[in-house]
């Protein structure tokens, strides 16, 4: 099976003072099959963020070379560059970023509104994503009356309205409490099983990183370790993150 996405000899240099260069990321390879869920761990400046950003075309590499669906993305300009982040890909943050003057349908919706989806499209796939997220009975609840857990679980719905390959966690359960964080994560995991969807997850948290089925370390902008599930427990692949933990940091 061909991978939906390849990652090849990727580096990613910034300006750091004059004459100086920060080696964000350096020759990173890996690639991801269609649903997979992944996690990317490793400290706060370790280069989470900026691989992040080069895989959702935010951003280019200096050097190597990025396929999705074995198509080069840097080759996409555009209206190509912009179907693509409108169509293929999707994100979930630590701060939801969801519109406090929009009820909880209008912002599931907001993905289908900006691709000129028509109305009845738009009902009939709201109605769906939130029946399948338990979300059905705060359709026309503003934003601010929901628990963190219940706005976190909005964000979700209107990252996987438009139905994308790949979907991109930046630190999800960062701003939830335990048990939403438990929540979410077991959402993902069974979005993921139920559609196919191939997620990316960034996180610090072993706890997190348990749900995924592999796991990249990054240090000093380099994948330095690879754990896999396998057939092992989340409790077990848990205690194998946190072995790896305390070896490399």
């Amino acid at each position: 099976m061909a991978p939906l996405l390849k990652v090849e000899h990727i580096t990613k240099d910034y300006p750091a003072g004059t004459a100086a260069i920060c080696h964000a990321l350096k020759n990173i390879n890996f690639e991801i099959q269609p649903g997979e869920f992944i996690g990317v761990m490793g400290a706060s400046g370790a280069g989470k963020t900026t691989l992040l950003n080069l895989l959702a075309t935010l951003d280019q590499p200096t050097n190597g070379q990025i396929f999705f669906n074995q198509q080069a993305l840097t080759t996409l300009k555009g209206r190509s560059l912009a179907q693509f982040r409108a169509q293929q890909i999707s994100f979930i943050f630590q701060d939801f970023k969801l519109l406090d003057r929009l009820t909880v349908a209008e912002n599931i919706a907001l993905p289908l509104r900006l691709q000129a989806f028509t109305n009845q499209q738009i009902t009939v796939a709201v109605a769906k994503i939130a029946c399948q997220l338990g979300l059905t009975s705060l359709l026309k609840i503003m934003p601010t009356a929901l628990s963190n857990g219940q706005q976190q679980q909005v964000a979700i719905a209107r990252a996987l309205v438009h139905q994308p390959a790949l979907l991109f966690g930046d630190e999800p359960t960062g701003a939830l409490d335990s048990g939403s964080a438990r929540a979410l994560l077991e959402t993902l995991v069974t979005l993921n099983q139920k559609t196919q969807i191939s997620i990316l997850l960034t996180t610090h948290d072993p706890l997190a990183a348990s749900y995924c089925q592999r796991i990249f370390y990054l240090k000093d902008g380099r994948i330095i370790q690879q754990l896999t599930r396998q057939h092992r427990t989340r409790a077990e692949f848990y205690q194998a993150i946190v072995q790896l933990l305390a070896q490399v940091e």
